[in-house]
């Protein structure tokens, strides 16, 4: 995960190699999401990725490879949105 410009860039490769991995853009002008949870083995989150997301009030979440949290990331001020479960 990182920012491009204006824009949050996800690349999602999954456990496996994927031949078509799945690639997300976010824009913070249209963005409607309020967490994003993070699960999985290895990956990168970049600071400034990090930085977007606290900016625009998304709540960061991170588990275990066993699904137990590790840490959670909190806007300063907390928003409440939909309750939706999206998989990225």
């Amino acid at each position: 995960m990182h920012v491009d410009g204006a824009k949050l860039h996800i690349k999602e490769e999954g456990f496996r190699q994927q031949k078509n991995p799945m690639n997300i853009f976010l824009l913070a002008k249209r963005i409607d999401i309020d967490n994003i949870v993070i699960y999985g083995q290895d990956g990168n989150i970049s600071i400034d990725s990090i930085r977007w997301l606290i900016k625009h009030n998304v709540q960061i979440s991170i588990l275990n490879w066993d699904g137990k949290l590790l840490t959670t990331m909190l806007p300063p001020e907390s928003v409440q949105g939909k309750d939706e479960i999206r998989s990225i």
